[in-house]
């Protein structure tokens, strides 16, 4: 993930996966898998950068980036409207921002956000001056980099660099 990252310091890093047929644990409302599994490599991130980041809540931004997003909930959701019956949280659930928001939402932050629906790849180099941006125009002092892909024998995995821009000092 790190390249496309010029003018921006890496503070940590971390990753989940989770196979095909993995069940979700239980939470507090419903979201896609693909954005629990981003919340997890966040959460891993979050702990390797320590409480500075962590209590940074206000001032910390979240871009994610996968080519799959919310397919599975969006599949949920095209089922259950041939039975005419479509659940309000699946729908909910189903908006491809939710791998951005979820993230938000669990861990307090309310700097900028935003969901790319495409391969983390090309998505780099956006992600980067998208980053620089909002750290330039003061609308956050971190970033969350969040990348989610499927490996060729149905692993999911998440990635999830948090960066600050680089020269502000200990970030």
């Amino acid at each position: 993930m790190g390249e496309d990252r010029a003018g921006l310091d890496l503070v940590a890093s971390g990753t989940a996966s989770a196979g095909p047929d993995r069940a979700q644990p239980r939470r507090t409302f419903y979201a896609d898998p693909v954005a629990w599994l981003i919340t997890e490599a966040v959460d891993a991130a979050l702990y390797a950068a320590g409480p500075a980041v962590r209590d940074a809540g206000p001032a910390v931004g979240v871009l994610s980036a996968s080519e799959h997003c919310t397919r599975h909930t969006m599949r949920q959701v095209h089922a259950g409207s041939r039975d005419g019956r479509v659940s309000p949280l699946r729908f909910a659930g189903a908006n491809p921002g939710s791998i951005a928001g979820v993230v938000c939402i669990v861990f307090g932050f309310r700097g900028p956000s935003l969901a790319l629906s495409m391969p983390p790849g090309p998505a780099r180099a956006v992600a980067g001056q998208v980053a620089l941006s909002w750290l330039d125009s003061g609308g956050c002092r971190y970033v969350v980099l969040n990348e989610h892909e499927i490996t060729p024998d149905g692993v999911h995995v998440a990635r999830c660099d948090v960066v600050c821009r680089r020269g502000t000092g200990p970030c």
